[in-house]
């Protein structure tokens, strides 16, 4: 995975107004702002299975 797909696939997850933001230095990462929780109501079934089989673990309500 490249930098730019990374940066790419950001972009796209901020698109769908999920906060998700990047900060620099030498702590800097990609995170969630930390009281963020996924209404479950606009996933898809697939989406939800997916999400349960993956090692991202959001809080949804």
């Amino acid at each position: 995975m490249s930098v730019r797909t990374i940066y790419r696939d950001i972009e796209i997850i901020s698109g769908t107004g999920i906060p998700i933001f990047m900060t620099q230095g030498r702590n800097g990462g990609i995170s969630l702002l930390q009281n963020f929780t996924l209404n479950k109501q606009v996933l898809t079934e697939n989406e939800k299975k997916r999400y349960v089989n993956s090692d991202l673990k959001l809080e949804l309500f």
